[in-house]
């Protein structure tokens, strides 16, 4: 059978439980301790009267609780509690004593089946052998859509402790930010040394360590971290869990009622209270509920598990009155009342489910199993008000209270056996706590991430997440300096990626939030922008080389905006606006780039151009591929005068040639055709055979090449040579023995016989072609014409 008696269970316990051998049978079975006692003296007893009031009936000081100010109180334990308390009552003193009374847990453990947390989300799964009915959960993982966040808020557990080092609690514990750990002083004041995680009240000290179980199933269930790769998940994923111990197995009711009161103090937002302590009278536990209630503090508290109907049978706290109490029974994952649970409609007011629930375990920091029970029903509804409180911080306890009344989901098999006959329905609580028809917060709407570059052409941008849901987000494109981008429509989602953008253009965005039901908007966000980078160049288009520079044609770039800066780099040094070279980059556009001639190389030497552009924002780009170019032996020509030239007193055009006589300076106008006229050397006396060669190259170099027949005219243009090159002179078959080849009177090339003195020339316009290495031809500035 799954119900089983739960005192036997308890009684089965107590040899490995260190910590309660001092409870004996005879107590257990009485209900309450030993030399224990909670009492109350009026008000109108002050410090003296309740020092001597203690010390005539022999009782000493066990925790003094600061708000309800009660007194838990030791004696002999040869002393019946019962008899005392009902002394005590009779005196003037005291406003009311009660033993403390052992209570009850409500669970029902069971063994393992496998992982599979129903009560979250339900999609007809098959639990310990019984099929599910899809959707019978609490929407949560509709609701995270919401929100799964409650660490903006703490929420309290009241139970056995708990193992604060599990893989799935550790993240989410409650850590006292008025205390400095182990320092031993009271820094917050509470009258607790060092109550970092919160206090066993028990054992009277600061490590509410778990060694029954009960409180660890509790806890995860309730916020065991969700969404982190490991074992199940609470319905808060991110929570902040104040851990207060009030027994093992066998709780006390004065650390009960102690633990309530601590966490009401502590600020704690709701409380959960899977325990149970019959139909007794404990004042104790009342009024710390009742201080709870003033503080605004839930308490979630389990129905119980002995299949009792609370309309007629009385289970403290659960059929008190008290209005900030939500009192919880088990369904299970077919939306079924549970076995076991206990109902009525006047004290219960709320199912939960409570059978095979996936929860921590506290045997290792990995441990989960199955449990049921009203008391894992109770905190699942802990884990729903958390997460309401935490999205609506500002609503009233009742007002989270009704709210989540009015949104369960009412079923048949509930009808008449709680007071709302439902299932709580985390989506919908959340939904309508949050949603007052006001625009969002915050307001106006902020980036959580600013528009940053996925990639050159794709931005992604993340709104801050806005409260209460439901909220849409609208993404708007306010300005660009290019084309390319869009705004978002109204949308769920708080990230948006926009596509399609440009190269080197600024894209300014902002980001509003409405409310998803009265469509109220928040003003937009402050304006952020990003750049798109440019495109880096394919390239460099070089022209008109010298032998002291050349011409940049243009920037080869594709898809980059008119307005992108480049800058040009000639192996190492960087090209300046005006051509020159220098140490450090000029960026401008490729139009004021192009035709720009760069100057300052030296001749007959190899350079690699490279070109770079940076966007708006002053991000480069990767280089260009290199572009390799030679520069040319001999500078480009400019409009001058031909060298010294000889000859008769005839128009002879040629270079220290054969046909002697005094030399003379001859202009030749740049482009000019040029008439000639082949006459007899002043040193013949009778005609002499010539012929006219025309060759190109450098004198005395092995760069000479024939002008070829029907070459046409020839542009010569004068310019000063290389001084490091050799001199024009001398080349005739009579000169410089190095030129002896040329002996030879056949016709050659562009050769004319001498049909007689003077014979007229072709009109020639003089050029020089230059070939400044083996195949490389350009236009050079010397052209020598041999007469022989």
């Amino acid at each position: 059978m799954r119900i089983i008696c739960v005192w036997v269970f308890l009684l089965s316990l107590l040899t490995n439980v260190p910590h309660l051998s001092a409870q004996s049978a005879a107590e257990l079975e009485r209900g309450f301790a030993d030399g224990q006692a909670v009492i109350k003296l009026r008000d109108s007893v002050d410090s003296h009267g309740e020092k001597n009031f203690l010390e005539r009936w022999g009782l000493t000081v066990h925790y003094r609780y600061p708000l309800i100010r009660a007194l838990w109180v030791d004696f002999a334990k040869d002393r019946a509690a019962d008899v005392l308390v009902a002394r005590l009552r009779q005196q003037p003193e005291i406003e009311w004593a009660e033993v403390n009374a052992f209570g009850q847990r409500t669970v029902i453990p069971n063994d393992p089946s496998f992982a599979n947390c129903y009560a979250l989300n339900n999609t007809g799964q098959t639990i310990a052998g019984s099929a599910g009915v899809p959707d019978a959960d609490m929407d949560c993982a509709e609701a995270w859509d919401i929100r799964h966040n409650a660490s903006n808020v703490v929420l309290a557990i009241v139970d056995s402790g708990a193992r604060l080092t599990h893989q799935d609690l550790s993240a989410n514990i409650w850590v006292n930010p008025g205390e400095i750990a182990n320092n031993n002083i009271d820094d917050d004041g509470n009258g607790l040394v060092d109550d970092i995680n919160g206090w066993d009240f028990a054992a009277n000290n600061n490590a509410p360590v778990d060694i029954d179980g009960h409180g660890t199933n509790v806890t995860g269930t309730a916020c065991a971290r969700g969404n982190n790769g490991s074992g199940g998940s609470g319905v808060c994923w991110e929570a902040q869990a104040m851990i207060v111990k009030d027994g093992n197995a066998v709780p006390l009711v004065a650390a009960s009622a102690a633990g309530i009161e601590y966490a009401a103090m502590m600020g704690a937002v709701v409380c959960n209270f899977s325990t149970g302590y019959g139909s007794g009278n404990f004042p104790v536990l009342q009024q710390a509920i009742n201080v709870a209630q003033g503080l605004g503090m839930i308490i979630c508290v389990a129905a119980g598990n002995s299949g009792s109907n609370l309309n007629v049978v009385s289970d403290a706290p659960a059929t008190y009155t008290n209005d900030n109490l939500i009192v919880v029974a088990a369904s299970d994952n077919a939306d079924q009342p549970a076995s076991f649970t206990n109902t009525g409609n006047v004290h219960v007011d709320v199912f939960a489910p409570g059978v095979d629930i996936y929860t921590t375990r506290r045997q290792n920091n990995a441990a989960y199993g199955f449990v049921d029970g009203t008391s894992f029903s109770a905190p699942l509804v802990t884990g729903c008000v958390a997460l309401m409180r935490a999205h609506n911080p500002a609503a009233t306890y009742q007002v989270v209270r009704s709210t989540l009344f009015n949104t369960v989901d009412t079923k048949p098999a509930f009808t008449g056996l709680v007071a709302t006959n439902g299932r709580v329905n985390l989506n919908q609580a959340l939904m309508s706590i949050g949603n007052t028809g006001a625009a969002p917060s915050p307001d106006p709407m902020t980036f959580q991430l600013a528009p940053s570059l996925l990639t050159d052409d794709i931005a992604r941008m993340i709104a801050s997440t806005a409260n209460p849901s439901p909220v849409e987000y609208k993404f708007d494109l306010v300005s660009s300096t290019g084309g390319g981008g869009n705004s978002s429509p109204w949308q769920v989602s708080t990230t948006y990626v926009d596509i399609g953008l440009e190269a080197n253009t600024q894209y300014t965005y902002t980001v509003k939030a409405r409310n998803a039901l009265s469509l109220a908007e928040t003003a937009p966000s402050a304006p952020a922008s990003v750049w798109t980078p440019a495109h880096p160049p394919l390239g460099v288009t070089l022209d008109n080389v010298t032998n002291g520079g050349f011409e940049i044609v243009a920037i080869n770039a594709i898809g980059n905006p008119p307005t992108t800066e480049y800058s040009i780099e000639v192996s190492g040094q960087f090209v300046s606006a005006s051509g020159t070279l220098t140490s450090a980059r000029t960026w401008q556009t490729s139009a004021n780039w192009a035709g720009l001639q760069v100057t300052g190389l030296l001749p007959e030497t190899t350079y690699s151009v490279t070109s770079r552009a940076r966007n708006g924002a002053g991000v480069e780009t990767a280089d260009s591929a290199p572009v390799q170019t030679t520069t040319s032996l001999l500078g480009a020509c400019a409009a001058g005068f031909v060298g010294l030239n000889s000859g008769g007193p005839f128009d002879v055009l040629t270079l220290n040639g054969s046909s002697g006589g005094p030399q003379r300076l001859v202009q030749i106008p740049v482009g000019s055709p040029i008439t000639t006229t082949i006459a007899t050397p002043p040193t013949s006396g009778v005609p002499v055979n010539h012929a006219l060669l025309g060759w190109f190259g450098v004198p005395q170099a092995s760069f000479e090449f024939p002008l070829p027949l029907g070459i046409g005219t020839f542009c010569f243009i004068p310019c000063d040579v290389d001084p490091s090159l050799p001199a024009f002179d001398a080349w005739s078959t009579f000169g410089p023995g190095n030129c002896g080849f040329l002996a030879s009177a056949t016709p050659t090339p562009f050769s004319f016989f001498n049909p007689g003195y003077p014979f007229p020339l072709p009109d020639l316009t003089f050029q020089v072609i230059l070939e400044e290495s083996p195949g490389v031809l350009r236009v050079g500035n010397a052209l020598v014409l041999r007469y022989q």
